[in-house]
């Protein structure tokens, strides 16, 4: 999530870098930016993943008019651009919305993995409806193709943090 206008809140697009050794990167134009009625809000965090034939999808959460939080799609535009620069998002979204039970602008952050039975798994968090009740909610999705199910739910409690691990890729090699 990035601010093209500074570290400031506002318009949130998704910006988007390219590096030959993780350790420099240049800036290229945000890969993705509000300009659908289903994330003309804001673009706000989700996940990349590959799909069988080597086909990137970008996975992320689209604030609508409402400012209802919406979990979209978007799919390379250039096939031969290794960058992948350009991503079209398909009218067909949004893939996944709140219900009537969820608090719509708490409900974001989808991360996904593709599994050898080749379903979609997805999970989304949401916070508990009213907003005043603590924890979360983590929310798996199964689809086929990009036709989510909602499965299971279940409450995650807050938990305090003392000390953040670090680790570098350098130290890794």
């Amino acid at each position: 999530m990035h601010n093209p206008k500074g570290a400031v809140w506002g318009i949130i697009v998704w910006a988007h870098s390219v590096s030959k050794d993780l350790i420099n990167w240049e800036p290229l134009h945000p890969a993705i930016y509000p300009s659908k009625p289903f994330d003309i809000n804001r673009c706000w965090s989700g996940s990349a993943t590959i799909l069988p034939g080597h086909k990137p999808i970008i996975l992320y959460t689209g604030i609508d008019p409402g400012n209802h939080q919406l979990q979209n799609y978007a799919i390379r535009a250039n096939l031969s651009d290794p960058y992948l620069r350009e991503w079209i998002k398909p009218d067909d979204n949004p893939i996944v919305v709140p219900t009537n039970d969820m608090n719509a602008s708490a409900f974001r952050d989808p991360i996904t993995a593709w599994f050898t039975d080749r379903h979609w798994k997805m999970i989304l968090m949401s916070a508990n409806f009213p907003l005043r009740e603590i924890g979360v909610h983590a929310r798996i999705y199964l689809g086929i193709g990009l036709a989510f199910v909602q499965i299971e739910t279940f409450q995650v409690k807050p938990v305090a943090a003392k000390s953040v691990v670090a680790i570098s890729l350098r130290e890794l090699s």
